[in-house]
């Protein structure tokens, strides 16, 4: 009698094939089959997450009883180089064994990314899948000092603002060339719709091909090991084989802060700029009536800015500053210098009762960004100082507040500057707001000499008939989605009034795009002249 011994480990089940050969049993061996599962359940916000992912995968390489891998997904993806990665690793992977992908949760921004390194994909019909796009958060405003020496204008931040748009923007080009080069055919929506970021259902995601089927995890392990060729297998659990890297002192100081990621803010403080992220995270959540601002970090609120006067005696150039206004004067300095080399003084209102009710000398007044609402009192010393020949000049950031405080004075005007922010897919400057103005009406003083614009995050603005500056019909409002020729210059000659939705074109570098100077100057060659014979005296 022949006793055979077989050993079982718990990951391994091989199995023997008897077959009668005349007087001998020949007895055949097979190799065990496995199908190895890599559960994603989180954002990818640590090295030790991403380490633990690599290692998983790379188990499943070298495991020669593994015939093929369902990825199991619920997460917002996370830092862009780990994204990245993890999806390089699983197209080695997948050219050496098929793997399926199987969205029991969410495979959104980063998620999707390695999703779409999968051969095959399944998402339950709630599932949330895509959110293609990138968040950056540039290095802050380099202030030089002389207790540091640095050896160059980029040794502290590492980028210019120019040259972190850039990259944000070739960054994101490769998201959507990994999406078309791995869905190839099966991608039945295009490259601008990608580019919205937009959020799909698991049914919404198969019928446009984000993924291949509606099905569950176990559908996706049938799948797997159809590709594989195998029949009978043993699913094996590779985040229980494979042991976590073991923990840093960065992961003991940051992994209770990265379970506390709910907001971009959150995100914002769990990592020094700049930092790339392909994730989804929700924005924060504000007071709209309010309309509160909290400069970014490196920006100072003006305090006491009375004595920032230029003497001279031509005219004057009134600056609010008296409702919270979401700007600093460096921010303005263009400005500044073109009204001050004419000889105007500037003055800073930190009271804006300071506003004189009697003209004298040629004034001039701009309001950039408020936060807090006019009261009817300073609606009416605002409408007097323009009714007596003072010319007014109204900036909206809607990146930086709502328009609900700038609007409690611009309606009085017949002016109003829209909700949300202006965006082109089609043609932009480095990012999807940062958008083209290249229609122009003529014969007015703040357009003239204009061929386009560049606006870096700007608003729609309505009047009746005094929109002078309009975009083209591939640029959309994001509060309404809706695309018809925007505005976002409006100029009021009868009344003396000029509107601009984006305060980003009078800083540096922005202020040197295109003809955004040449309109800078049109803007001050109007605020400090004399009133011509359609303004009112």
């Amino acid at each position: 009698m022949v006793i055979i011994a077989i050993l079982v480990f718990p990951t391994v089940l091989p199995y023997f094939n008897q077959v009668a050969h005349g007087w001998q049993n020949i007895v055949y061996y097979r190799e065990p089959s496995n199908i190895g599962v890599i559960e994603v359940y989180e954002p990818i916000l640590s090295v030790r997450t991403r380490d633990h992912i690599v290692a998983m995968i790379d188990y499943a390489i070298r495991d020669e009883s593994i015939k093929a891998v369902v990825l199991k997904l619920d997460t917002p993806g996370g830092y862009a180089d780990a994204v990245e990665e993890i999806y390089y690793d699983l197209l080695k992977l997948r050219a050496k064994k098929p793997v399926v992908a199987s969205v029991i949760g969410m495979a959104l921004s980063g998620g999707f990314y390695i999703c779409v390194a999968a051969d095959y994909s399944y998402g339950v019909p709630t599932a949330m899948v895509g959110n293609v796009g990138v968040l950056g958060f540039p290095p802050p405003k380099f202030r030089p000092s002389e207790e540091i020496v640095e050896t160059g204008p980029l040794k502290q931040i590492g980028f210019s603002k120019i040259g972190f748009y850039q990259l944000v923007n070739e960054v994101m080009e490769r998201f959507l060339d990994a999406v078309e080069k791995q869905r190839g055919d099966r991608l039945l929506i295009s490259r601008t719709e990608l580019s919205n970021g937009g959020i799909y259902s698991g049914v919404e995601a198969a019928r446009l091909g984000l993924i291949d089927e509606v099905g569950s995890s176990i559908t996706a392990l049938r799948k797997a090991a159809e590709l594989a060729g195998v029949s009978q297998y043993t699913v094996v659990r590779l985040n229980d084989v494979v042991e976590p890297p073991p923990p840093t002192w960065w992961w003991f100081s940051s992994e209770s802060t990265i379970s506390d990621v709910r907001n971009i803010e959150d995100l914002e403080d769990l990592k020094p700029p700049p930092t790339l992220y392909y994730i989804y995270v929700p924005p924060s959540l504000e007071d709209d009536l309010e309309g509160f601002y909290s400069p970014p970090k490196g920006l100072a609120v003006m305090q006491g800015y009375s004595d920032l006067e230029f003497k001279s005696e031509s005219g004057i150039l009134y600056v609010d500053y008296s409702h919270q206004n979401a700007f600093s004067p460096e921010e303005i300095s263009t400005l500044i210098f073109e009204v001050s080399s004419r000889r105007w003084v500037i003055r800073f209102l930190e009271n804006f009762r300071e506003l004189p009710s009697e003209i004298s000398k040629p004034s001039s007044l701009v309001i950039i960004s408020p936060t807090t609402p006019f009261t009817n009192d300073e609606i009416q010393l605002a409408k007097k100082f323009v009714e007596q020949g003072g010319k007014l000049l109204l900036i909206y950031e809607p990146a930086r507040v709502n328009p609900t405080a700038i609007n409690s004075l611009a309606v009085e005007f017949e002016i109003v500057f829209s909700g949300g922010f202006l965006y082109n897919l089609e043609e932009n400057k480095f990012n999807y707001r940062n958008i083209y103005v290249a229609e122009f009406k003529e014969a007015t003083a703040i357009t003239v000499g204009l061929k386009k614009l560049i606006l870096f995050t700007s608003t729609a603005i309505f009047s009746r008939g005094n929109e002078v500056a309009f975009v083209d019909n591939e640029t959309y409002l994001s509060e309404s989605q809706a695309s018809i020729k925007y505005s976002p210059i409006v100029f009021n000659q009868e009344l003396g009034v000029v509107a601009v939705g984006d305060q980003t074109f009078l800083e540096q570098p922005y202020s040197s795009f295109e003809d955004n100077y040449q309109l800078i100057v049109n803007i001050t060659e109007y605020l400090t002249s004399k009133p011509n014979q359609g303004e009112r005296q």
